[in-house]
């Protein structure tokens, strides 16, 4: 169960540094420390993206595959203008859940973002070719599901468009946490869903978990992991003011 776990946090550090490269979820400055605290810092900060390399050359993260996708959609000639305006690349691929159940493990997606605005392009790594460039605002690609290629495997990520049912979930699962119902108990609050993780693959079955801001009225705040399959709180962070 506890590799379980670190593989589930390993996942949601992964998506975190997704997240701050596209701009797609709100940055979290993430760190896992002995006592099992999983703490957050900055959640509402501004990406720094100076801090990105617009021309990642073979990121060992990375299968040769994704890199491979890099390469070529760098080669492009219409992505190399987008990289001339200041658009920079994210350090990894991702598809939309659509295309990559149409077009299936041989294509990758490469992101670049600038302000409002992302570029997605649609690689065929076995053809060694650009298939299609799109244009999303922040908001419509958020309001996507995306799948995220790690180690061979896949997970699908919501950063927002979640349904009234999820966040009815998430609330009685706080509100059943022994340790989330004391510090919501008598007072008003606010949860939002900062981004949900379903896993499907040989070591977890259908799991889906959830990353949480709970808002409290006396102005504290705190990063909730939720189990959403199994219905419990598996990790809580340190208040934030």
């Amino acid at each position: 169960m506890v590799g379980i776990m670190k593989r589930i946090l390993i996942i949601f550090l992964v998506l975190t540094i997704i997240g701050i490269a596209i701009g797609v979820m709100k940055p979290f400055d993430s760190v896992l420390v002995e006592d099992d605290i999983f703490i957050a810092h900055g959640f509402e900060d501004k990406p720094n993206t100076t801090e990105f390399n617009p021309y990642p050359q073979g990121n060992p993260a990375l299968s040769d595959d994704q890199n491979r996708a890099i390469e070529i959609a760098v080669s492009n000639e219409t992505v190399l203008g987008y990289l001339s305006e200041g658009y920079w690349l994210a350090p990894g691929t991702m598809l939309l859940k659509e295309d990559f159940e149409g077009y299936g493990e041989n294509f990758k997606g490469v992101l670049l973002a600038k302000n409002e605005t992302v570029i997605y392009v649609i690689v065929n790594v076995k053809e060694n070719k650009v298939k299609m460039i799109q244009n999303y605002t922040t908001f419509e690609f958020k309001a996507k599901t995306m799948v995220v290629e790690q180690n061979g495997e896949y997970s699908e990520i919501k950063a927002t468009g979640f349904t009234d049912t999820d966040v009815k979930t998430v609330r009685e699962i706080l509100s059943n946490d022994q340790k989330t119902a004391q510090i919501i108990k008598d007072k008003n609050y606010n949860i939002t869903i900062q981004d949900m993780v379903y896993l499907s693959n040989k070591n977890i079955q259908n799991a889906t978990y959830a990353m949480v801001l709970l808002d409290i009225e006396d102005g504290s705040k705190y990063v909730v992991m939720v189990d959403i399959t199994e219905r419990k709180v598996f990790k809580m962070g340190r208040p934030v003011n």
